[in-house]
């Protein structure tokens, strides 16, 4: 007998058709974040009543779709609004990447039912502050509000900022410099490290004209360029997305362009400068990815999960999968006697653990090794179960 279950058959699903004429909200610019009792909330770019866009909320089923706000036609609060955060409060977070009084973009906030609707800061407000941001925003450790902004600062080329989420406090932390010796247009969320830190990139700007990677404290304090991106060496350059701190501590991004073929790369980086390395070029042929807008996040497997702009087979773009490098590949499990011994290569100097299954269902560990020079870690399992057993190698963060 065989037994089927509908759940195995996970399918895609349309939840909301956005049409021309729909008060709704058109073009969606960023994802939807979850909220509470199983909702989803998100923004339009376009459209809406007064065509500057949206705020909505979804049921994760497809039904319930409601337009929270609707930007106005004089853009005072606002238009064409980026991505949303909820806070640890309840509320939506958002900014508005133009509009406003000044009309270079906004802050806001509102409840998930669409109540209490303000505008916490309009960008332009204070002497040589941000302009036009481009990306959502973060909240720290301390509970305020942190981002970015494409342009404005002292010399047009971006800058951090922080607020409160009662909308007092604002502060510009850092003003990008622009130039040889400093990032500029951030185009990204920043992320808060589990040093404390912050961390962004920025698109272009550095001694080579195609990007930065920084961190700075949460004070504006400390701020440093942790990483150049080149336009020689196989090198990414021009970063779109935001950071990511992995299991073992290191940041891992992606660039729009640059590496071995010239539509991007997938690139790690230690936050104390170290270890830089580039893991994947994306490739011009073969139906690979190109282009990634996005960063990447980690999947409850162990690997990176992300998407490209543009590549794959009908050069529309494409969702990829990697490992990261530390990930073991077997080599063998090899009988010496009553023995057995285990080989795998893994990353020299990191541990991992040796495991042993029955039943491919429970897994007992037998050792942990830190994987020598070579690059091959070995086990022997003098007591190996009859009448067999399987055996893998477990990276241990």
């Amino acid at each position: 007998m065989i037994v089927t279950s509908a759940r195995a058959a996970a399918h895609y699903q349309e939840l909301k058709s956005l049409g021309l004429a729909d008060a709704a909200g058109q073009r969606p610019y960023a994802g939807v974040v979850p909220g509470n009792e199983g909702a989803l909330y998100g923004t339009t770019s376009q459209g809406g009543s007064n065509s500057a866009g949206t705020v909505f909320r979804l049921n994760q089923g497809g039904s319930g779709y409601t337009t929270l706000h609707t930007f106005t036609t004089n853009g005072v609060d606002g238009r064409s609004p980026n991505a949303l955060i909820p806070g640890t409060d309840g509320a939506l977070y958002g900014t508005s990447s133009i509009g406003g009084s000044n009309r270079v973009g906004t802050v806001y906030r509102l409840n998930q039912d669409g109540s209490s609707w303000s505008v916490l800061h309009h960008f332009g407000s204070i002497p040589a502050d941000g302009q036009y941001p481009q990306a959502g925003l973060g909240e720290g450790s301390d509970g305020a509000l942190y981002g970015t902004t494409f342009f404005g600062g002292t010399n047009d080329s971006g800058t951090v900022f922080k607020l409160n989420k009662d909308g007092t406090g604002y502060r510009v932390l850092n003003r990008f410099t622009g130039g040889p010796g400093d990032g500029e247009n951030p185009d990204a969320a920043l992320t808060q490290g589990s040093d404390g830190l912050l961390y962004g990139t920025t698109y272009s700007g550095g001694s080579n004209g195609v990007g930065t990677i920084f961190g700075l404290a949460t004070n504006g304090a400390s701020y440093s360029l942790l990483h150049v991106f080149a336009r020689t060496g196989s090198d990414g350059q021009n970063p779109l997305a935001a950071l990511l701190e992995a299991r073992d501590g290191s940041l891992y991004g992606t660039t729009y362009s640059g590496g071995s073929n010239g539509v991007g790369t997938i690139f790690r980086l230690n936050k104390d400068r170290t270890g830089y390395s580039v893991l994947r070029s994306f490739s011009s042929t073969g139906g690979d990815g190109q282009n990634p807008h996005a960063g990447v996040v980690l999947g409850s497997d162990g690997a990176f999960y992300g998407t490209t702009w543009s590549g794959g087979a009908a050069g529309l773009g494409t969702v990829f999968r990697l490992f990261p490098p530390q990930t073991p590949d077997m080599i063998d499990a090899a009988m010496l006697g009553n023995a057995v011994r285990v080989r795998f290569a893994g990353m020299s100097g990191y541990n991992y653990q040796v495991l042993r299954s029955t039943n491919l269902a429970s897994w007992s560990v037998l050792t942990t090794v830190t994987v020598p020079a070579s690059g091959i870690g070995t086990n022997t399992d003098n007591a190996p179960p009859g009448p067999g057993a399987v055996y893998r190698a477990a990276w241990v963060p």
